[in-house]
């Protein structure tokens, strides 16, 4: 029974994989030393769940979004994301949130400094691109263009999941 116990949690540990494995993401694009993995977009079509509780989904006229991702930079220097754009919407802008006397708040920002070594995440709460005035519903599986623009790795175009 020992030995049985042993080997289903050898099979166990051995399925999951390592930690550190799981939280490096395979990058979808690079350029030079800027690598970038696990990009989203927050799905708007009417009539499926929302993402979070309490989100509305349903697209109206000005409707926008966000799009997630991770960026990675390996090399010597700083990067800086300048701007991004797509298809599916007018805009694009960068984002952060902060929390400002107690209220949360989003402020257009004019670049996101990636510094040397180190990895970014735009996520929600923090950096973040804004879709803005879509001009489409964006489905849950279906797959976005998003082009992105470094100061110094240049355009790198980068498939987006709606989630």
């Amino acid at each position: 029974m020992r030995k049985l116990l042993l080997g289903l949690l050898m099979v166990c540990l051995w399925a999951c994989g390592s930690p550190q494995a799981a939280a490096t993401p395979t990058p979808v694009a690079r350029s030079g030393p800027i690598a970038i993995s696990d990009v989203w977009i927050r799905a708007t079509a009417f009539g499926e769940p929302a993402s979070t509780p309490g989100e509305h989904n349903s697209l109206e006229p000005g409707w926008s979004s966000a799009v997630y991702l991770q960026i990675d930079n390996s090399g010597d220097t700083p990067d800086q994301l300048l701007r991004a754009s797509t298809d599916i919407a007018r805009l694009v802008e960068l984002h952060q949130s902060i929390n400002q006397n107690g209220t949360g708040q989003m402020r257009y920002v004019e670049g996101i400094e990636i510094p040397a070594h180190s990895q970014l995440t735009l996520r929600s709460g923090g950096f973040h691109l804004m879709l803005v005035d879509l001009k489409r519903d964006l489905h849950r599986g279906e797959t976005v263009q998003i082009t992105l623009e470094f100061a110094q790795a240049g355009t790198i175009s980068v498939p987006a999941e709606v989630r």
